[in-house]
């Protein structure tokens, strides 16, 4: 469900019975609102990254708006993309 994020919508956000639901934004996509069955709020943003989707969660409603880090950071700290060798360089090592 998309709609206009305003700090009333979000403030009047009905928490689920269990888990966690997802309200993201007309104007940015990607960007939503999640909410928990304990009330919880926190801002998120889904991308991809080589057909991969990610979230990334950064700040709770209700306090101050600074990011737990920067994205390139929490990017730059997963898991390196496995490379394929190419076949003259298993030739080198292993003749």
């Amino acid at each position: 469900m998309a709609q206009k994020l305003t700090d009333k919508l979000v403030k009047n956000l009905e928490p689920p019975k269990a888990g966690h639901h997802i309200t993201y934004s007309t104007d940015i996509p990607g960007f939503g609102i999640r909410v928990t069955s304990t009330g919880t709020r926190s801002f998120i943003l889904n991308y991809h990254i080589q057909m991969r989707e990610w979230r990334y969660c950064w700040a709770f409603f209700g306090s101050s708006l600074r990011p737990l880090e920067e994205p390139m950071q929490a990017l730059t700290h997963r898991k390196p993309q496995r490379v394929r060798p190419h076949l003259r360089d298993i030739g080198q090592t292993h003749v």
